[in-house]
């Protein structure tokens, strides 16, 4: 099953390429077809990409905010008949080729009196629509839209023969850029050779992904975010592939639970999304400069910007993941159970059959009992969601904080068709005098001037009252009574 992702370059150049790189991870790249990715040097365009079209199962039309009105020789490209994009589509229709009109930044479908007649057929096609926002969402229904149109599944991932050598080189060179002991690492060099498809497979293609995207934003975006912000942006690139191949030995170390790991690949895809809207946002600012419009280069700089600054919230998080692990596994090696509420999973998840892409963040307990939580978004300063009792929350697959009065689960994952149930328990105090209850990170989670019941997540706390501490443990669906 052969894929062809027809797009503009000064249209949504960005968005074709970060599509190509979701669906090469799905159906694998040899079987994705993109004119910057699969063209080499040397070879004649026009006839690559004839006999593209020519091959493939199905067509994906990506259809921008410029697609329709791009003009060049002072004549609207689709108006003429030797137009690439124009070409392209037509040969799908007219071999009977399936075609997916995919549209982005918020275009519209084109009406059928706006298209020459050889693509008025495309108005009868069924579009889809994916946005920055909601990328994983909308891509997965791509992505189902098209097995049920050509009868596929993807393929198995076979063991990456590749990767082992590349491993071998990389772990030769400095691996972390904090101190790790070197017991979390013993055995290191030869993991390779066990290291599963999955764990190569995330590391190879998110590494090499943005490490590529990187580079365009070296190359294009001085004129537009100075050089200080590009060099920031390919230390941290770096820094993320380091941190994301830790994850990838320490798992198979067997110092790393299948759920660290996952946290640590979310987080570094999420970086990787992040670097490709800065590739997207760079390419529109460029159309903007060309067309002398200074007021919406203004504004693709300011989306830069914005997304510069959510690159380097995941890059700091998923360091922060890394230097948890490795104070864990420096732990472990020295033998040191891990006990205590502080070490206590959080939550746990499970099916909803109610549920399809949505995923849901539950929180419970008596009704009785005082309660604050809050949905947030992870390293801002941005409160999604809240309520004053126990609730269900029903969200987009990601990663959220909890905030639970003024206690923090960080890192709470939320899947389609799940539930990530908190646990929690109930503080229950008996007094007549001022008290304030801290957690572990000596935050004040509580308080109040007389007895009272309070949800709280499970976990450790200290109690202040009357100027001395007292351990209070909160453990899941239990009262502690003080």
């Amino acid at each position: 099953m052969n894929i062809f992702i027809s797009y503009r370059r000064e249209d949504s150049g960005g968005h074709a390429g970060r599509l190509y790189d979701s669906l090469g991870a799905h159906f694998g790249k040899d079987n994705v077809f993109v004119d910057h990715s699969d063209i080499e040097p040397g070879q004649d365009f026009g006839s690559v990409i004839a006999a593209a079209v020519g091959s493939c199962d199905l067509l994906i039309a990506v259809i921008g905010d410029q697609w329709l009105t791009l003009t060049g020789r002072e004549v609207r490209r689709l108006d003429d008949p030797n137009d690439f994009v124009r070409k392209e589509i037509c040969t799908a229709i007219e071999r009977g080729i399936a075609v997916i009109p995919v549209l982005v930044q918020g275009a519209a479908m084109p009406r059928t009196e706006d298209l020459p007649d050889s693509l008025k057929p495309l108005t009868q096609r069924n579009a889809l629509e994916i946005t920055d926002s909601r990328w994983d969402h909308d891509v997965a229904r791509l992505i189902r839209a098209i097995e049920n149109l050509t009868g596929t599944k993807p393929r198995r991932w076979q063991q990456f023969e590749g990767f082992r050598p590349l491993l071998k080189t990389l772990l030769a060179r400095p691996l972390i850029t904090f101190p790790v002991t070197a017991a979390l690492l013993t055995g290191a060099y030869f993991v390779y050779k066990g290291l599963s498809p999955g764990c190569g497979q995330i590391f190879e293609e998110t590494t090499l992904s943005v490490r590529a995207k990187a580079e365009i934003i070296k190359t294009k975006g001085e004129i537009f975010i100075g050089k200080e912000k590009v060099q920031e942006l390919t230390s941290s690139s770096q820094k993320v592939g380091q941190h994301l191949k830790t994850c990838c030995i320490v798992l198979r170390s067997g110092q790393l639970n299948p759920d660290q790991f996952q946290r640590c690949t979310e987080t570094a895809q999420n970086y990787e999304a992040v670097v490709t809207n800065v590739v997207a946002a760079l390419d529109n600012a460029q159309t903007a400069k060309r067309n002398d419009d200074a007021n919406l280069v203004k504004a693709h700089v300011k989306r830069i910007n914005s997304e510069l600054n959510a690159a380097k919230g995941f890059s700091v998080a998923l360091e922060k993941q890394v230097a948890d692990i490795a104070k864990s596994g420096s732990t472990q090696s020295k033998t040191v159970p891990q006990s205590g509420p502080e070490e206590a999973k959080q939550w746990e998840i499970s099916p909803n059959p109610k549920l399809k892409s949505l995923g849901r963040v539950v929180v419970s307990v008596p009704r009785e009992v005082d309660i604050y939580v809050e949905i947030r978004e992870p390293q801002e300063d941005k409160r999604l969601a809240n309520s004053y009792a126990a609730k269900a929350f029903d969200l987009l697959p990601g990663q959220y904080e909890v905030k639970i009065m003024g206690a923090t689960v960080a890192s709470v994952p939320v899947q389609p068709g799940m539930d990530t149930r908190i646990r929690t328990g109930v503080f229950n105090i008996i007094t007549d005098s001022y008290w304030e209850l801290y957690d572990q990170t000596k935050t004040k989670v509580a308080h109040a001037y007389s007895g009272k019941k309070v949800g709280l997540p499970v976990g450790g706390y200290q109690l202040k009252i009357a100027g001395r501490f007292a351990e209070v443990i909160i453990k899941d669906g239990q009262v502690s009574d003080f």
